[in-house]
């Protein structure tokens, strides 16, 4: 059965405030809360990392809409989905994969139909997610490790991101979409409890300061074969998933991941607790929990 969901302004304009006043960096690159967390070198680079790094694009201009009286949502995003696998970790259910469980089209179209509704009912129908799940499984040259590295990861996923879209150039017009959807093989780094596979890429969602930021280049995004009203298209904006979240006997869904991602596509602020240990929250423990929804963060 469809749940719907009804937004709370107070709490959320509040959030708004506090997360551009304090300057969090927890909210860098609209990545998944955490159980674990752990701390990453700085990179230098001639490109300034997206300022603060506390929202992306589309969050600090829903916040200055919002500000400014304008609270009309966004009615539609066209989201093309990307199937990935690596050179040492392939989907589940393939030939050679330690996940036996299939992971294919049929899957994540399901998944996708979930985060539709999701926030048809969020949104009491006035967001509609127009999506589509490529068919085709795309191969990564590397190893999960070389992407996951937390040294340059926010250089390598967006090498990864371009590699993924240089692959299906031949099958996707990109100038369809607003936003790509990578759902790579394996679990995201968010869910390892026990800390013991650094080698997993954080799910995130990077705009185009996050790609500029990572080619040391101000871009106009990553390339395509693409043409929109006579002029080459770029993608300034893609995020990254897992297609499995449970890991280390923990039974973790994809969905609130998967929503939470698109969340940061709409310019929906994160709500999970950004405060630092032994620090008391801000307003309880307002949030979403990457493998619920609908449930809180609680603090360590």
């Amino acid at each position: 059965m469809q749940k719907r969901f009804k937004v709370n302004v107070a709490p959320l304009l509040a959030c708004l405030i506090l997360s551009v006043t304090a300057g969090s960096t927890a909210f860098s690159r609209g990545r998944v809360p955490a159980l674990i967390r752990a701390e990453k070198p700085q990179v230098p680079r001639s490109v300034a990392a997206p300022p603060g790094a506390t929202l992306n694009i589309f969050q600090k201009q829903k916040l200055q809409d919002y500000l400014a009286g304008f609270t009309e949502p966004i009615d539609s995003l066209r989201v093309i989905v990307l199937q990935v696998q690596f050179a040492d970790s392939l989907m589940g259910g393939q030939p050679g994969s330690l996940r036996p469980e299939v992971r294919d089209s049929t899957w994540f179209a399901n998944e996708m139909r979930h985060v539709e509704q999701y926030f048809r009912g969020a949104s009491q129908s006035t967001t509609n997610i127009a999506w589509r799940v490529e068919g085709r499984l795309y191969n990564l040259p590397e190893g999960m490790g070389y992407y996951g590295d937390d040294r340059y990861e926010e250089t390598r996923v967006v090498e990864l991101a371009q590699t993924v879209i240089d692959s299906a150039d031949a099958d996707v017009d990109f100038s369809l979409y607003d936003n790509v959807f990578i759902v790579h093989a394996g679990a995201g780094q968010e869910t390892d409890v026990a800390g013991n596979s650094p080698e997993q890429i954080w799910s995130s969602f990077y705009d185009l300061g996050d790609i500029q930021f990572a080619v040391d280049s101000l871009v106009a995004g990553l390339t395509t074969g693409d043409s929109l009203d006579g002029e080459p298209f770029y993608v300034d904006n893609f995020s990254i998933v897992p297609e499995n979240a449970s890991q280390d006997f923990q039974t973790i869904g994809t969905l609130g991941i998967w929503v939470f991602e698109t969340g940061s596509r709409l310019g929906l602020l994160p709500m999970f607790d950004s405060t630092p240990p032994g620090f008391q929250d801000a307003q309880g423990n307002p949030g979403t929990n990457p493998s619920n929804p609908s449930g809180p963060i609680h603090s360590p």
